[in-house]
């Protein structure tokens, strides 16, 4: 047998956003008979809950405990050959010199299934006067250097009015989540670099790695950082007016009292802009699996009945229990198309 043959039972064809740097997913804390991986805990804690009771309620055994792990070491533990019976949940899209590594593993099938997206927004403190933002603003306000004719300039703007003079004219403060946190590079993909894309001289930068490096490169007295969600919407609430932080959707939500949320390059953060993908500030969540794993076991298969849940309506559906995580929710006819080719 060919082991470098490999396929997906490839649910979704994958999305336009770079997703090369670390975002978090999971292995199990102990190898036991059933486990899995998982990612954004508050998501996988309900799934876990849901597939527990379920096979319980039969007599079969439960999943294991999980932790968290970068999503590319999780995809390398899929791909490595060394664990059996585990379900990943990860930010990233599997890379094709990974997948071939499955396929030399003995790991010949691998169901990819897409959840939704979890919803990131840019808030500020509420009654402030509003900071719409593009990623145009957001470029030339942290930058460390900016475009000028015939090259590249330090940045001195101190004001979002130096930027843009129809933003209100606050100091330039963000509160970032660190680096290598999938939400982190997501907001220096789609407002750093698609920022500094509307400006032609960063084209005639020949090498793609160095256009990246001086898209990314922010100056250090515009921004701090904040790992927790809470500790940014703290930060906030005590920094100068017009600060601004990136959280997730349901953080805003827990929050709203004393925040306010801002439009992205012109467009709200509503279910339909997610859907056609006009809202681009969202982290993907994937689901993975050996597909050999599935449906294998005398003693009843908690791995199999982990993929059904994460994939029913009652989970994925319309007024779905994970929309409440701001997951948002897929197209009725692939949320089918999935169940049908996955549990096949």
């Amino acid at each position: 047998m060919d082991r470098s043959a490999f396929s997906f039972r490839r649910l979704f064809a994958g999305l336009s956003v770079a997703l090369l740097l670390a975002g978090q997913a999971a292995v199990p804390a102990e190898a036991e008979s059933l486990s899995y991986s998982v990612s954004y805990t508050p998501i996988t804690k309900e799934l876990a809950a849901a597939v527990t009771a379920g096979v319980v309620a039969v007599g079969k055994p439960a999943p294991s405990a999980y932790h968290s792990l970068i999503s590319a070491k999780a995809l390398e533990e899929l791909c490595s050959g060394t664990v059996e019976r585990r379900i990943y949940l990860t930010h990233e899209l599997i890379p094709p010199g990974l997948a071939a590594e499955c396929g030399k593993q003995g790991i010949d099938e691998v169901v990819n299934a897409r959840l939704g997206h979890i919803t990131l927004v840019l808030v500020q403190k509420a009654g402030e006067a509003r900071l719409n933002l593009t990623s145009k603003a957001v470029y030339l306000a942290l930058a460390q250097q900016v475009p000028v004719e015939g090259g590249f300039v330090t940045n001195e703007a101190r004001n979002w009015t130096d930027v843009d003079p129809s933003l209100p004219d606050f100091p330039i403060h963000m509160v970032l989540v660190p680096k290598d946190f999938v939400m982190r590079d997501i907001f220096e993909t789609e407002a750093m670099v698609g920022g500094c894309w509307n400006f032609p001289i960063i084209k005639d930068i020949y090498l793609e790695k160095d256009r990246e490096e001086r898209c990314r490169s922010m100056r250090e007295d515009a921004y701090e950082e904040a790992f927790s969600e809470q500790d940014r919407v703290d930060a906030v609430l005590n920094a100068p007016a017009g600060s601004v932080t990136i959280v997730t959707m349901d953080t805003y939500q827990r929050n709203r009292n004393s925040l306010q949320l801002l439009r992205f390059n012109g467009v709200e953060p509503t279910p339909e802009a997610l859907m056609t993908e006009d809202y681009t500030l969202a982290i993907p969540v994937y689901l993975y699996a050996d597909a050999g794993n599935l449906g294998a076991g005398e003693d009843g298969n908690a791995l199999e009945a982990w993929v059904a849940e994460a994939l029913s309506e009652r989970a994925l559906g319309e007024g779905g229990y994970l929309s409440s995580f701001s997951l948002s929710i897929i197209p009725k006819s692939e949320r089918e198309w999935q169940r049908d080719s996955l549990l096949r």
